[in-house]
Order: C-alpha cells, then structure tokens, then sequence
C-alpha cells in the first residue's frame, strides 16, 4: 500500500468501538475512573465533615442527619428505578405481543 492509504488511528478505534459496543480497555478505563473519582470525592467529603470546627454531639447529630436524607433519596431513587423498570418491561411485552 501507498502512503496515501493508511487509514488515521482515531478511525480505527471509532470502528472498533462500534463493533464491539463498549466492551473493550478503554470503557473499563473510563469506568475504573468514575468509580476512583467517585471514591475520592467520599472521602474528601468525609475528612471535611471531620475537620470542621464542631463539638462531637453536634457532629454525630449532623451524620445522623445526613445519613438518613442519603437513605431516604436511595429508597426513592430504587422505587424510581422499579418503576421505570416495569414500565420498560410492559412496554416491550406489548412490542413483543404485537410482533407474533
């Protein structure tokens, strides 16, 4: 092949990533990195929560507070998430009915 038929890198990993539809080393990559991000930003949280300028009982009153609003947006996010689930199930039974 001549010079002038090499095909740019960045069009290649395009390819690749359609064909492999984000199952390959860089999906992992960017997904290690959320989660490290993710785990940073706890702990940053917490050594602030630990180095504010508060009494022990205000403090521990304050992650007691804090901890329950957390449990309380996770319970709502797992019901969202039900029924978003539910309605995604009805709605392709009825796709699938309507098929055969």
């Amino acid at each position: 092949m001549g010079r002038g038929n090499k095909i740019p890198c960045a069009l290649i990993s395009i390819n690749y990533n359609v064909f492999n539809m984000g199952n390959n080393k860089t999906s992992r990559n960017c997904r290690n990195v959320f989660i490290v991000s993710l785990i940073a930003g706890f702990s940053g949280f917490m050594l602030g929560l630990l180095f504010a300028p508060q009494t022990g009982r205000k403090f521990r009153s304050m992650i007691a507070e804090k901890f329950l609003e957390v449990v309380d947006r996770s319970k709502f996010a797992l019901v969202e998430a039900r029924v978003k689930a539910e309605e995604f199930i009805e709605r392709n039974r009825d796709k699938t009915e309507e098929d055969l």
